[in-house]
């Protein structure tokens, strides 16, 4: 009989690993980060949209009030008119307070303009989920003249 041999092992230098040992990592990694950027995008759009249609309504609610005030025969009459003139707009869910100013550029006289200002503080909290702060403050400006050829009792301003 033979002796029986041994087989011998090399030494493996360091960091060999075996071929094929990390296969489909790549995909594990895109499985898991995937729907992580899906999701931080469709927050974003979120909060997006929210202000674009908060900033929308704000433009609304001051055009309306601007004209509404034009309709006055005082200033206080005419910031009564805007006030009741928004008062269906006041109190959505992204905006829960709307702020409204009227004021005039030449004074309350006939062929004056009004100036009225519309702004709020746009929540993104609940958008997140996870009651992370943020806000933000919208403003939108609207202008109407008042009619040159009609009597306004008072001045103001």
């Amino acid at each position: 009989m033979s002796p029986r041999t041994v087989p011998t092992t090399t030494p493996r230098p360091p960091g060999w690993r075996r071929p094929g040992r990390d296969e489909g990592s790549a995909v594990v990694e895109f499985v898991l980060l995937v729907p992580l950027l899906v999701l931080v995008m469709l927050m974003g759009a979120l909060a997006i949209g929210r202000q674009a249609e908060t900033r929308a309504r704000l433009d609304a609610a001051a055009q309306t009030a601007a004209r509404a005030a034009s309709t006055a025969h005082t200033l206080p009459a005419a910031r009564a008119a805007a006030q009741a003139a928004i008062g269906g707009q006041d109190g959505d869910r992204a905006c829960a307070r709307l702020t409204l100013t009227v004021t005039t550029l030449t004074g309350f006289v006939p062929g004056g303009t009004v100036h009225t200002t519309a702004s709020c503080q746009v929540s993104l909290v609940d958008i997140t989920g996870l009651r992370l702060p943020g806000q933000r403050t919208l403003r939108a400006d609207a202008y109407a003249p008042l009619d040159q050829y009609r009597a306004i009792s008072g001045s103001g301003s």
